[in-house]
This record gives structure tokens, sequence and C-alpha cells, in this order.
């Protein structure tokens, strides 16, 4: 029971040390929100904020640097955590379903498409 609470709170961790090290990181979140399809490029609704503007944010609008290889400051993580950041949602599933689920045998392929066509 500890474990589970302690990994609900490794996103908040998370969030609290990317402010930490990255002060103005929501600041410039919102600069690229508000400029979608205005002074920004637009970009579908589903994408909060895209890699690109992480990718902005990690190196401070100039070259690559390290913060490309943090694991904490990278664009992906920086990008996530804007979008996990609204919300805060931990979604915890039921074991017996999941086992339920992983035991089933996979008879063909599953079907797929592009979710957002």
């Amino acid at each position: 029971m500890v474990a589970e609470r302690t990994s609900a709170l490794k996103p908040k961790l998370l969030l609290a040390e990317l402010s930490r090290r990255m002060p103005t990181v929501w600041e410039q979140i919102k600069y690229f929100r508000k400029g979608k399809g205005k002074d920004l490029p637009d970009w579908p609704d589903w994408c909060y904020v895209p890699i690109a503007g992480g990718y902005a944010i990690a190196t401070a609008g100039g070259p690559p640097n390290a913060n490309l290889f943090d694991p904490l400051l990278n664009p992906a993580s920086i990008t996530a955590l804007a979008a996990w950041r609204v919300s805060q949602g931990v979604y915890r599933f039921d074991a017996d379903l999941f086992n339920s689920l992983v035991a089933q045998p996979l008879e063909s392929r599953l079907p797929c498409q592009e979710p957002h066509g």
C-alpha cells in the first residue's frame, strides 16, 4: 500500500522538481498556448503543446544543449508534464481486470487505426 501511494506521488514530485529547476517553464508553456494558431503555427487540439515547444523551452531557443539529455528537462518530459499539470489525473487499474485481460489469447492481430485521423 505504501508503494502504491508513493508511485502516485511521483508525477507531483517531478512537476515540483521541474518547476524548481526551470522556474519560468509554466510562463513559457502559457506563451506557446496563447500563440497557438496566431503568433505561432497551429497544431491539433488534442495536442496540449507540441514537442517543438518543449524543445524551444529546453534549449532556451538556442542550439542543442545538455537539457536535451536530462531525464526531466528534455522536451518530451516538459510537454508531458505540462499536459498532465492541468488535470493531474492518476489512474489505477483493478489487478483482477488486468490479469484477466493479459490472460486472453490473441488469435489474430489487434485492430488499430490512427486515433486522431
